[in-house]
C-alpha cells in the first residue's frame, strides 16, 4: 500500500511514509464476491496478503492540532492552546476487477461507489460516481479528479466525470464534521479514495 499521489502530475512527493499502525483495516472482495477482512502484514510498506478483485483500506494518522508552535500530531487536550484541531481518516478503494457486487457500497464509511464498470470505459468517456455515508447517498460534497475539484455531488449523491488521460484514475472526495468528544478534536475530516485502470 502506498499513500501518496502517484499520477497526479504535480511536483510533490509521489509516495509519503507512514507508519504501519496508520492502517487500521482493510478488506477484500473476492473473485466469489465474498467480503472478508485482510490480515495485515504491519512493516512500512503495509503488504495485502490476499487476491481480491477489491481491496477496501482504511487508515489514520490519528489527531492533529494547529498550534503557536505549528501543527502537531496531538489530541486538543494533549497541547497547551491550539486554533483548531481534528480527527483525519482516510480510506482508499482500489478497484482491480469488476463484478456486480461493487455497484453498491461495501462499507459504512465515506465511500465512492459507480454503478457501471468503469474498467470498459475508455479517454473522453464519463464515469458516474455516488457519494455514500453509511450506506446511504451525500449531495453537495466535492468531488475530484487527480486532486482538481470537478464538482459537487447532486441531490442523489451523484456526479459524472470525464476520464482526461489512460492509466491510473484517481478520484476523490471528503466531509468535514464536528467530532464527537469535543474536548479531543474540533472536527473530523474524512476523506474518500477510489483507484482502477483504464486502458
Amino acid at each position: 500500500m502506498n499513500y501518496g499521489h502517484s499520477g497526479a502530475g504535480h511536483g510533490g512527493e509521489s509516495v509519503i511514509p507512514y507508519a504501519p499502525a496508520s492502517v487500521l483495516s482493510a478488506q477484500c472482495l473476492d473473485h466469489q464476491g465474498r467480503l472478508s477482512a485482510i490480515q495485515l502484514l504491519l512493516h512500512y510498506p503495509v503488504l495485502l496478503t490476499n487476491q481480491c478483485d477489491v481491496v477496501l483500506v482504511n487508515f489514520s494518522t490519528g489527531f492533529w492540532s494547529k498550534t503557536p508552535q505549528g501543527t502537531v500530531n496531538k489530541a486538543k487536550n494533549e497541547v497547551g492552546a491550539s486554533y483548531d484541531s481534528w480527527l483525519s481518516q482516510e480510506s482508499l478503494k482500489r478497484l482491480l476487477v469488476w463484478q456486480t457486487a461493487m455497484s453498491a457500497p461495501l462499507s459504512q464509511e465515506l465511500e465512492l461507489v459507480t454503478h457501471e464498470n468503469p474498467l470498459v470505459l475508455g479517454v473522453g468517456d464519463k464515469v458516474r460516481l455516488t457519494v455514500y455515508d453509511h450506506g446511504k447517498p451525500v449531495s453537495n460534497l466535492v468531488v475530484a479528479y487527480f486532486g482538481v475539484p470537478r464538482g459537487v455531488t447532486d441531490e442523489q449523491g451523484q456526479i459524472n466525470i470525464r476520464i482526461q488521460q489512460a492509466g491510473l484514475q484517481l478520484f476523490q472526495t471528503s466531509k468535514t464534521e464536528a467530532y464527537q468528544d469535543s474536548s479531543r478534536a474540533n472536527n473530523w475530516i474524512r476523506s474518500a479514495r477510489l483507484q482502477l485502470w483504464i486502458p
